[in-house]
């Protein structure tokens, strides 16, 4: 089957982000603030780079329907 050049493959995405997560947390960590005493940080199901992954693809997705929805009036338009 041919792949489409704009095509993400979301394993690779994911990896790429959690690479560079693994390196980002640490640099994030030191530059936030000290956490109050006694308070513990918010639990979360989800890692950052999970996240990010998810957001890449909506983003991605949603910039495809939105030049497909350009393109489309485009072509309606020079009638």
């Amino acid at each position: 089957m041919e792949r489409r050049a704009s095509h993400l493959d979301m394993t690779e995405v994911f990896c790429d982000v959690d690479d560079f997560c693994q390196l980002f947390e640490p640099l994030l960590a030191q530059m936030l603030l000290p956490e109050v005493v006694g308070q513990s940080p918010p639990k979360t199901r989800l890692t950052l780079s999970e996240i990010m992954t998810i957001l890449i693809g909506l983003g991605t997705c949603l910039s495809r329907r939105l030049a497909a929805d350009i393109g489309g009036s485009k072509a309606t338009d020079r009638r």
